[in-house]
């Protein structure tokens, strides 16, 4: 099961998958492929590291850089109502006061030279919960209400992170 804002996918037809540049342009032909054909929903991601395809550099992943799930229909989702686990889950970042610091010092300092003017800065939080990936889903769903939203589940990857194998 894989859902996509209001729409829930099951039993996909096709799985495209790439862990290097070859598989990435094979699967990224199959994708355009596909994308016009009428009932046809394609959900998935691309790696952050893809972008090193892009920039000329050959790359091999043992998670895919790029995965799509191939339905032909879809049901409508409208998560159930969900009991509060915040109680349950403990989160705290990857990164200290110091670095968390000179990253924004640096930030500044690009933007004062003007080799940028905007910069999404981001870093990773460690999560420790008992929860399963759905409930956490539907309670952040809960929490936080986007027009975009995305619950993907596969062998490698919940929500598009990492599961530590």
């Amino acid at each position: 099961m894989q859902i996509f804002g209001d729409k829930k996918f099951d039993n996909p037809l096709l799985i495209i998958k790439a862990f290097d540049n070859e598989s990435f342009k094979d699967a990224f032909k199959e994708i355009e492929d596909l994308r016009n054909r009428p009932e046809t929903y394609l959900l998935g991601y691309i790696r952050y590291n893809a972008k090193e395809i892009f920039l000329g550099n050959k790359i091999k992943s043992s998670l895919p850089i790029l995965y799509f799930e191939v339905f032909n229909k879809y049901e409508n989702f409208l998560p159930e109502k969900i009991e509060d686990f915040s109680s349950e889950i403990s989160s705290k970042p990857t990164i200290n006061y110091i670095d968390y610091s000179k990253a924004i010092n640096k930030i500044k300092d690009e933007i004062s030279n003007g080799n940028t003017y905007e910069v999404n800065y981001t870093y990773d939080w460690e999560i420790k919960t008992d929860l399963d990936s759905f409930t956490l889903y539907k309670m952040l769903l809960k929490n936080q209400k986007t027009q975009y939203n995305a619950y993907i589940k596969n062998e490698t990857c919940v929500i598009g992170i990492e599961l530590k194998l």
